[in-house]
């Protein structure tokens, strides 16, 4: 296709405007699967990512000693790309990459460990997450993020006054990645070492989160009012003297709603998040999430809207260990419909959990509200 012609087109298509991935830090499946609706409802330790108040609402203590989780996106066209084009030509290469334009590659892979009780969260977690995405048809650009991030989360959480918590998190975070454009020339001479120079910043970042967390409680239903700030004060990165450090974090606000409805043998859910109150930069389609729980003996299933796009998700609980799936959408571009990125992700949870007299929590006691704590 000459050259003239790409550019016609590139003028012709109505602009999009393509943002990064919202940030996750500690990706939950089980608050991904409801719609990533959780600032209200964080009654384990992913209370520390969402809402520390939330710390308040744990009962007993738990050791969480693996907690691996990995995932992709949907990359079925770029599949079809490549078994169309062979890449042995010029020509081939250079179909692949107008195949390719407008298409996301995402992956992410971590773990955490840690201690979580009443009132206290001690974690540590090591996630590393891809971003690829072609854009430019002219003259093609591949944006490409990368980033590894290593930290230490300390929650604490004390309650105020009856039904109302409070909850402090700070953290530090070892961070190597960045973000950078890479050429289409860049990429068919496969320069390795140019793009690994620009991706591999290095940087120390500090951060404090502060939540709130109200709870009315009745005879079979408790609801809760949760509002939380991250990266209070914004997180920025220190390097060495010479060198560029990863971007760093914007702070924002969330508030959450939901409300537990507890039936014979079923417990069911209902959340909604009103995310990055403070970001007028954000759509407001892309501030709302939706979720739904509901949790049977041994099986727990979900669903929501995020970004505008349904999400679903399951838990089977295996006495120490849990299996989490869930599917989401996150929207790349300005607003919800413009670039939806299908997502899949799994987690496996080996924890162990203890009461107050110090007996392990297992799913021979039948005991509904202690296992409802171990989601």
């Amino acid at each position: 296709m000459p050259l003239k012609f790409l550019i016609l087109i590139s003028l012709l298509l109505p602009t999009l405007s393509h943002a990064a991935s919202l940030n996750y830090r500690g990706y939950s499946v089980r608050a991904l699967g409801m719609g990533n609706a959780f600032t209200a409802v964080a009654d384990n330790h992913d209370a520390i990512y969402y809402n520390v108040a939330g710390l308040n609402k744990i009962d007993g203590m738990y050791l969480t000693f693996m907690d691996p989780y990995f995932g992709i996106n949907d990359i079925t066209e770029i599949q079809d790309a490549l078994e169309e084009s062979d890449g042995s030509t010029g020509d081939d290469f250079a179909d692949f990459i107008r195949e390719i334009y407008g298409q996301n590659i995402w992956a992410v892979a971590g773990a955490k460990a840690g201690i979580t009780m009443k009132n206290f969260s001690l974690h540590y977690y090591d996630q590393g997450e891809l971003n690829a995405y072609m854009t430019n048809p002219a003259f093609p650009t591949l944006e490409l993020t990368f980033k590894n991030d290593i930290g230490f989360h300390l929650g604490l959480a004390y309650e105020l006054v009856p039904n109302f918590a409070m909850g402090i998190g700070v953290r530090s975070i070892s961070r190597t990645g960045g973000t950078y454009d890479v050429s289409v020339e860049t990429l068919e001479d496969l320069d390795s070492d140019t793009i690994k120079d620009e991706i591999t910043r290095e940087g120390v970042g500090y951060g404090v989160d502060l939540g709130f967390m109200y709870t009315i409680k009745g005879a079979s239903a408790t609801s809760s009012i949760g509002f939380s700030m991250h990266n209070v004060g914004d997180i920025a990165f220190r390097t060495g003297a010479g060198k560029e450090p990863p971007t760093s974090e914007k702070s924002y606000t969330s508030l959450g709603l939901a409300t537990q409805f507890d039936l014979p043998l079923i417990t069911i859910i209902p959340a909604l998040d009103y995310k990055f109150i403070d970001r007028n930069d954000i759509d407001i389609g892309k501030k709302l999430d939706l979720g739904l729980e509901i949790d049977f003996p041994l099986l727990t299933v979900r669903g929501g809207l995020h970004h505008g796009y349904y999400t679903y998700g399951a838990t089977v609980d295996l006495a120490f260990l849990q299996i989490d799936l869930a599917s989401y959408s996150e929207e790349l571009g300005a607003y919800p419909g413009q670039l939806e990125d299908r997502r899949y992700l799994a987690q496996i949870k080996i924890e162990l959990g203890l009461d107050a007299n110090f007996n392990i929590f297992t799913l021979d006691k039948n005991n509904r509200k202690k296992l409802k704590q171990r989601r």
